[in-house]
């Protein structure tokens, strides 16, 4: 019990390490599907259990909030990456990240 007491010395090290949300007007995609990269800069295993990844985005001035349960664990020092819309045919030419896994 006493580690999973410790996560809270190690919970600001989760960090976005990177992201791609192109706007819905973009006619030149650089990568395959939308995605979200968690990083965790720690030296301790981080549950998600309980974590949850918020996005908020406008359409035609409508506001919405939509709320994804995170599951699994990011490893010490790892990295979790969340996969969201296709964007692009993988033999698009501008594609040239191609996300064919995710955690």
């Amino acid at each position: 019990m006493s580690e999973l007491s410790d996560i809270k010395l190690y919970s600001d090290r989760i960090k976005i390490g990177s992201f791609y949300a192109p706007a819905i007007t973009n006619k030149v995609f650089g990568c395959s599907h939308c995605f979200v990269e968690l990083e965790n800069t720690s030296n301790k295993d981080f549950p998600l259990e309980g974590c949850y990844l918020h996005l908020a985005c406008t359409v035609n001035e409508l506001s919405k909030v939509y709320h994804l349960a995170l599951t699994g664990t990011i490893p010490a020092g790892g990295t979790y990456l969340i996969r969201g819309a296709k964007k692009a045919e993988f033999n698009d030419p501008n594609t040239f990240i191609k996300v064919t896994t995710f955690d």
